[in-house]
């Protein structure tokens, strides 16, 4: 049986600063990827969200496995989203609370949006973002 994997550590691809991605993110991540397509998780340093490959599985014995055979093939893994334009990149400018759920709110005004929404839409985890800001 495989050791169980606790934690990833790597290299942000955008702001080049070591991260440790743990194993509660990948599994939101991945539980979200099944729903939408995209297995999204956030650089701690930059705030940046990055997106898993597609295969990512969900028990932790295989996870373990699949990260070790993954850096056997190509240490060049987790892939900044790209961005359609400037105009899509939206810095958070805080939150709302609706029934005990976190929705934030982006500079352009739009609807709010749950955490892993807003990763998908603008490319940046509000959650860190206004963290790091101290809004949070």
């Amino acid at each position: 049986m495989a050791k169980t994997l606790r934690e990833i550590y790597t290299v942000c691809p955008y702001c080049e600063e070591d991260i440790v991605i743990g194993e509660r993110e990948i599994k939101l991540a991945v539980r979200h990827g099944s729903k939408t397509g995209r297995a999204l998780v956030a650089c701690e340093n930059c705030c940046r969200t990055l997106q898993l490959p597609e295969n990512v599985p969900e028990g932790e014995a295989d996870l373990a496995e699949w990260f070790v055979d993954l850096h056997r093939e190509s240490d060049d893994w987790l892939d900044c989203i790209g961005l359609l334009n400037q105009e899509v990149e939206k810095e958070p400018l805080g939150f709302e609370m609706i029934s005990q759920v976190v929705y934030y709110k982006s500079g352009g005004g739009a609807k709010g949006l749950r955490r892993r929404e807003y990763m998908e839409a603008f490319g940046f985890d509000p959650y860190c973002f206004l963290h790091k800001q101290g809004r949070i």
